[in-house]
């Protein structure tokens, strides 16, 4: 899309000039725009940039490319407290009735309050024999883990030394992206991606082509930056998810519903949440680069920093608390049964 006046969810004249940023999480030179839909709050980044052009701006040790855990066997309470009290929310709520715990209802309960996210979203409910697809897999930690966990798990992944790292742990990863979707129409009860789909270029024709890859009645559950979050408004462009260059797309629950309904999809619903350590990582940025001569890139403070940052950030987190306006929205959508 190059006409800088034009919304292509809301469909109206309504795009407006919203930054011109540098890149503070990789350290790529130069500076990109964006334009933000006075409507849906949508930001696109303009001009649009290919797949190929965006991957040379990801660093080697980007962290999704790193080899991961592809083996869970033998965790227990003292190994590994976190999983172990998911295993028995899963077991008690989510119909893993075949995992190896007892399904104690109060560590279910703990996990629920120590681990909540919108709609349990990273949790999906067990179909036995179900097929389930990462996209924007990195190394396979989430494809290995839902494995472990009893499904026939799927990853899709742009970078080949991530792809390679999945596929040297055994995993079912492909690489490539759009593409790799021809040839699997009706294959997927669930599509699932975190932080993935800002990064697309064509993503229409990837929703559209993930509708199709879902078997009637399947879920696309995806987690992206929010482009109306109350950290937009109080950082701007040092909001910790911007991301320029690679964010080409901050979707807003408004405009993701207008997409996602333009695929075909239906039961459209969505949620926002915040993680206080990117507020701060958010206000050092700005604090910093303001003062200061040279480039501060996100997440260069210390400490002692930190900890001062919970109180300094206290209102900005609580205002993004307010519905619709956290850092990170969650959509879930579905396909329609025939």
């Amino acid at each position: 899309m190059n006409d800088t006046n034009y919304c292509r969810y809301c469909k109206t004249n309504t795009l407006d000039f919203f930054s011109e940023t540098q890149d503070y999480h990789y350290n790529n030179e130069g500076k990109w725009k964006t334009y933000r839909c006075s409507t849906c709050k949508h930001i696109f980044e303009l001009p649009v940039m290919s797949d190929a052009e965006l991957s040379t701006f990801y660093p080697t040790d980007y962290y999704s490319f790193k080899i991961e855990q592809s083996s869970y066997e033998g965790t227990n309470i003292l190994k590994s407290p976190l999983l172990t009290i998911q295993k028995h929310f899963l077991k008690c709520f989510k119909k893993y009735t075949h995992l190896n715990v007892s399904g104690n209802y109060f560590l279910a309960l703990l996990y629920k309050l120590l681990r909540a996210k919108p709609f349990d979203y990273k949790d999906p409910e067990f179909i036995k024999n179900g097929t389930i697809l990462d996209y924007g897999c990195g190394a396979g930690l989430y494809v290995s883990y839902l494995k472990y966990l009893g499904w026939k798990s799927e990853g899709i992944e742009i970078s080949k030394q991530a792809a390679e790292n999945a596929q040297q742990n055994g995993l079912n990863v492909r690489c490539g992206s759009i593409e790799q979707l021809d040839g699997y129409a009706d294959h997927y009860d669930v599509i699932y991606s975190c932080h993935a789909l800002e990064h697309v270029s064509r993503i229409d024709d990837l929703l559209k082509k993930m509708y199709e890859s879902l078997k009637p009645g399947g879920y696309l559950v995806f987690d992206v930056p929010n482009g109306n979050a109350a950290s937009i408004d109080t950082y701007k462009d040092f909001y910790f998810y911007f991301g320029l260059p690679v964010h080409i797309n901050l979707f807003t629950g408004q405009s993701a519903s207008i997409a996602l309904a333009n695929a075909g999809f239906v039961n459209i619903t969505y949620k926002t949440y915040s993680i206080w350590s990117t507020q701060i990582a958010s206000y050092y940025t700005r604090k910093k680069n303001k003062h200061s001569q040279t480039k501060v890139n996100l997440g260069t403070h210390s400490k002692t920093e930190q900890y001062i940052g919970y109180f300094l950030t206290f209102i900005p987190y609580l205002r993004s608390l307010i519905h619709g306006k956290g850092d990170n929205l969650v959509v879930i959508a579905k396909k329609q049964q025939y």
